[in-house]
């Protein structure tokens, strides 16, 4: 498999043994180093940030995308969608399940992976007056975004405020 899905070594095929020492180190790689290789994109695999979305409040409005992008690329098709269910509320939802980067027909395409958010946390951008800003996966795919002011009420945010979320 590959991100957003959670890899261990065996994924890669296990650990490599080299049939017979390494001829040309320039263009031969030993298995210790594919092995080491493999185990560090394994181990990204289990902490590493899914996906990222900045998107635009404007007081009461629905938000609006600016710019995205994930394990699975940024075309328009994979963008997270947003709604507003209250003041200071609102859901960022990404595409249930998603294709990886390669191709069809070539070795280790997969048809679809499950979208599977274990964590996420936001950012409001530099405004002039500040809020604190919660996210939490309420669902496989969705994010729910809380937004407060000082005084600690849901408040939406407004005069074009981007805040960015990130998930894992």
């Amino acid at each position: 498999m590959t991100l957003p899905d959670v890899d261990t070594l065996n994924t890669y095929g296990g650990g490599l043994f080299d049939y017979a020492p390494v001829v040309d180190p320039t263009r031969d790689r030993p298995a210790s180093g594919a092995n080491q290789a493999y185990e560090s994109v394994a181990a990204m695999t289990h902490t590493n940030w899914r996906s990222w979305v900045r998107f635009t409040l404007n007081g009461s409005a629905t938000p609006v995308l600016v710019a995205h992008d994930a394990n699975w690329g940024n075309a328009i098709g994979v963008a997270p969608t947003f709604t507003r269910t209250s003041a200071g509320i609102y859901t960022v939802t990404w595409p249930a399940t998603v294709n990886d980067e390669i191709p069809n027909g070539v070795p280790g395409f997969s048809t679809g992976h499950t979208v599977n958010f274990r964590a996420s946390t936001g950012n409001v951008r530099a405004v002039a007056t500040p809020f604190d800003i919660f996210c939490t996966p309420t669902s496989a795919n969705i994010v729910t975004v809380r937004i407060f002011n000082a005084a600690g009420s849901a408040a939406d945010p407004g005069s074009a405020t981007d805040c960015d979320v990130w998930t894992m």
